[in-house]
């Protein structure tokens, strides 16, 4: 059997980047040939890469002088990092706007109106989710407020101590209140998260936290419990590891030289999963308890063919006066929010299980897998199984 050594250029502490390892080795659990060499960004090993070269790599190229290091080697390189503006190298990545837009959305169902933004100036990824966030509350008629650290440093996997910056402390203290932030990882909101205990302010009350990756680490150590948008990190490994293996079969000669520059493909970009709502975001900005109550029970409810009349039921107010206070405070009817829940939880499923579509529709809430495509493609503008095929 000819076999293939793959080099994968990876800071592995990193959820993400474990995440993508994992997709690769689904890939190459079918792929024999293929040998994996896991490789530090900053090891001396990079060395012996130079004198021993493989036949392929998947990098994490997050800074500068990794790029340029990797193009002398002139081997089919596919890149998993929106750190860069550009590289030399075809990307496989998130949809970073995607994630921001979905934040959005998430602070709006919860009846915020204040918002804001913390990330890194200088790091792609950073400025198109701040983008997609921007962009989407825009349509809504809001404009979130920024903070970002504007320094010129590389990518920190390790996590810089950003929450004793006093700037940032004296920039969350006078935000109004409540307010969505809207932080680029969890790396930022963990700490976000801790300058505003040092500063008094409550999350969620005063400040409502959402981050990106639902690290399982981060999200159980931040205190609440961290909100997160869960990227498609195993479907990104398993695609560029997929891309990699075309570029090897088909560009015998290819090189970074030849895809630098006007060549280099438009990266494939895969959409967030879900957002994973934990004790960080989890309010309800309403100053009326009515409607506050009705959307706790919508959301902590476990029947899954829940209806508006069961509300009702339960509440000494009338249909015509709940939903207007409702939409009032909320910007949608009670019926919606209702449906929000079920696609929200039908989304997770589909990109998370095997299930049937019968049973997804089934655990959902939804009376049957018609019906949960008639709404994925009102809503969504796609069918379910096209959304589960984001992420095979």
């Amino acid at each position: 059997m000819f076999m293939r050594r793959i080099a994968l250029i990876f800071t592995w502490n990193l959820s993400y980047c474990r995440a993508v390892l994992r997709g690769v080795r689904r890939f190459a659990s079918s792929h024999p040939e293929w040998t994996l060499e896991l490789i530090g960004p900053h090891s001396p090993v990079l060395c012996e890469l130079l004198r021993r070269k493989p036949d392929g790599i998947i990098a994490h190229i997050c800074s500068p002088k990794l790029d340029e290091w990797l193009a002398q080697l002139d081997l089919p390189t596919v890149n998993v990092s929106g750190v860069l503006p550009t590289t030399r190298f075809p990307r496989v990545g998130i949809d970073d706007e995607a994630v921001g837009m979905m934040t959005g959305d998430h602070f709006l169902k919860n009846g915020l109106r204040h918002f804001a933004f913390v990330g890194h100036a200088g790091h792609q990824y950073s400025q198109k989710r701040e983008r997609g966030f921007a962009d989407f509350l825009s349509t809504h008629g809001f404009s979130p407020m920024n903070w970002e650290y504007k320094g010129k440093s590389d990518f920190d996997a390790q996590g810089r101590v950003w929450a004793s910056n006093a700037n940032l402390r004296r920039w969350l203290s006078k935000l109004p209140r409540p307010v969505g932030v809207f932080a680029c990882n969890d790396l930022w909101a963990v700490q976000i998260s801790e300058a505003c205990r040092c500063i008094g302010l409550d999350v969620p009350k005063d400040i409502a936290i959402v981050g990106v990756d639902d690290d399982d680490l981060l999200c159980d150590l931040s205190r609440p419990s961290l909100s997160s948008v869960a990227t498609p990190g195993e479907t990104i490994g398993t695609q560029a590891a997929r891309l990699l293996e075309n570029l090897m079969s088909e560009r015998p000669g290819y090189g970074a030289h030849s895809a630098c520059s006007d060549s280099v493909p438009e990266p494939i970009l895969i959409p967030p999963k879900y957002l994973a709502v934990r004790q960080s975001s989890d309010l309800i900005a309403s100053d009326d308890p009515i409607v506050s109550e009705v959307i706790r029970m919508i959301r902590s409810s476990h029947v899954p063919d829940l209806r508006v009349r069961d509300i009702l039921d339960s509440l000494a107010v009338g249909r015509r006066s709940l939903e207007r206070r409702f939409r009032k405070q909320i910007g949608h009817g009670i019926w919606q929010e209702i449906r929000n829940q079920k696609i929200e939880k039908a989304r997770r499923l589909l990109a998370e299980t095997t299930l049937s579509m019968s049973k997804v529709a089934r655990m959902s809430g939804f009376s049957s897998s018609k019906q949960l495509s008639t709404v994925f493609r009102q809503v969504l503008k796609l069918t379910p199984t096209a959304y589960r095929k984001q992420y095979d």
